[in-house]
């Protein structure tokens, strides 16, 4: 995949939407050829965690198929953040979390090899 797309997924019980994550494919960077992916936008009703991971989750499955090497979640409240740090992504004073995707199964979301 050579060009930007944008994603939206979506987590529902019963036919109720209980929340959608918006990821944005970046084309691969020019200098180092690397793709990211970028959670743009998240709602999730009541910050149910289950809910929050499920969609995480789903975003790291959807940038890895796309190509990407890191998933960028930026500018999330703390309960966001909360989840990414069970993960032991990498992290910025910025409160940006990195999931870098290389060589990871969907069990081992770890950056520490």
């Amino acid at each position: 995949m050579t060009e930007s797309s944008t994603r939206v997924l979506s987590c529902s019980k019963n036919s109720e939407l209980r929340g959608y994550a918006a990821i944005r494919n970046d084309i691969p960077d020019e200098t180092s050829g690397l793709r990211k992916s970028i959670i743009a936008d998240m709602f999730v009703k009541r910050d149910d965690p289950a809910v929050l991971g499920a969609l995480l989750v789903a975003g790291y499955s959807h940038a890895k198929q796309a190509g990407s090497c890191i998933l960028k979640v930026l500018g999330f409240p703390q309960s966001v953040r909360n989840i990414c740090v069970q993960w032991r992504t990498n992290s910025r004073k910025s409160d940006a979390a990195l999931l870098t995707l290389a060589g990871w199964g969907l069990a081992c979301l770890s950056l520490r090899r």
